[in-house]
């Protein structure tokens, strides 16, 4: 038997929906392709004690740009010393920037120190960073350390990490992992901090995970203050599904005494090339080059 020809309005039909499928495919890459900064602001304010007031115990800042597949973060010691723009300027430890004005404060500050816009920013306290974890029904990771770490509430030695392992932690579990700083530098906090938030992001695009996604969302939007378009989130996820390579960077510093009080003073010829380093195009090459 002869095959019958396909008629010629199917082919076409079928050919524009092929056309369309990949004119709205190339559209969504483009749209959630354009590089975004992203500020996480660590409260040092202890489960139950208001933010209000409290200081930065952390800073990181992650720059996605996924048509480079990388994601660079970058790292800010809470003692470095630089102006605080809601304080008419004067300088001081950025982590007293948030205890003077919050995020927006501390947002302007960091902008100022890398010359960099901040598109959006999350808050997280102990509380809610525990609340996040345990939302999404604790993550699994394997440390890149071997430490001892107190609990949220102080107690010492609460929780032990050997290098190599993988541990399925809760939401207290994984805030000991990422806070723990004793032992190494800043630099290897700010990188367990993004191993755990690589983490929660890889629970949650796998189709388990996907039930999770709208309440995870609703839980950052309403306890750490996220401030992200859907663009921004889109772009975000691309990063993490291209399996963008991930580069440290930080503001580096030399520690003095001033009027009896430890500042890291920014080094200015390190500081000129790391603000050099963030400022890439929409493809993630240097601008300068």
């Amino acid at each position: 038997m002869k095959k019958q020809p396909v008629p010629q309005k199917k082919r076409r039909f079928k050919s524009k929906l092929f056309g369309l499928l990949l004119l709205v495919s190339t559209a969504a890459v483009l749209f959630s392709s354009q590089p975004f900064t992203f500020l996480l602001i660590g409260s040092d304010a202890r489960p139950g004690e208001s933010l209000r007031g409290s200081r930065s115990d952390s800073l990181s800042v992650m720059q996605f740009v996924p048509l480079s597949r990388t994601i660079q973060l970058t790292s800010i010691p809470r003692d470095t010393y630089t102006p605080i723009a809601c304080e008419d300027g004067k300088k001081d430890k950025i982590t007293h920037a948030f205890a003077y004005g919050g995020e927006d404060c501390t947002s302007s500050a960091v902008s100022e120190l890398l010359d960099q816009d901040i598109d959006s920013k999350i808050v997280i306290s102990f509380d809610s960073f525990i609340g996040l974890i345990d939302e999404i029904g604790g993550i699994d990771l394997v440390s890149t350390g071997t430490f001892s770490e107190q609990d949220a509430s102080g107690k010492a030695n609460q929780y032990t990490f050997q290098k190599g392992k993988e541990y399925h932690m809760d939401g207290a579990m994984a805030l000991a992992y990422s806070r723990h700083r004793k032992s190494d530098t800043d630099v290897a906090r700010a990188n367990r901090q993004s191993e755990v938030i690589q983490a929660v992001a890889t629970d949650l695009m796998k189709p388990t995970g996907w039930s999770s996604i709208p309440d995870a969302n609703r839980y950052m939007k309403e306890e750490m203050n996220l401030d992200v378009s859907v663009r921004q989130m889109m772009t975000a996820g691309l990063s993490l599904a291209l399996l963008s390579e991930r580069e440290h960077l930080e503001v580096e510093g030399v520690s003095e005494r001033m009027n009896g009080i430890f500042y890291d003073f920014p080094k200015k010829k390190e500081l000129k090339e790391l603000r050099a380093k963030l400022d890439t195009t929409f493809y993630g090459t240097l601008k300068n080059d």
